[in-house]
């Protein structure tokens, strides 16, 4: 028992073991001892779907520079989007978002702030010590 008040359990259709844009996501919530399931529809939220490779990322140091421009407000689009939804899915099973719309309004608060990117170097900073 890990203790967990809710849980979210996601696989996209499309294959990913995350929420993802390119798809609906399966999502099996468990909350107050009961498990509901149903489907993230990407298009109900962001009005469009996008394809893999708009998601593809690259090299460590690729994939490096991509994190730092979303989490710094510089990239938008797909690859801001499927962060804001995942970190959504977070905020919602921490019981800090009422549901996903509202989760994404703070993670994307978080971004344009930079509070995300100011989380991002501490955690840096703290990893090399």
């Amino acid at each position: 028992k890990l203790g967990s008040r809710r849980v979210l359990v996601v696989h996209g259709h499309d294959g990913m073991d995350e929420i993802t844009l390119t798809a609906p996501t399966r999502c099996s919530e468990l909350k107050d001892g009961r498990i509901k399931t149903y489907d993230i529809d990407p298009l109900a939220l962001f009005d469009r779907l996008c394809t893999n490779a708009d998601l593809e990322g690259g090299a460590p140091v690729d994939n490096a520079a991509i994190t730092r421009a979303v989490l710094s407000g510089e990239l938008h689009g797909p690859k801001r989007d499927i962060v804001l939804i995942n970190a959504a899915a977070s905020l919602l099973a921490a019981d800090l978002a009422a549901d996903l719309e509202d989760g994404l309004k703070k993670a994307a608060a978080s971004i344009d702030s930079g509070a995300a990117l100011d989380k991002l170097e501490q955690l840096i900073a703290f990893s090399k010590c």
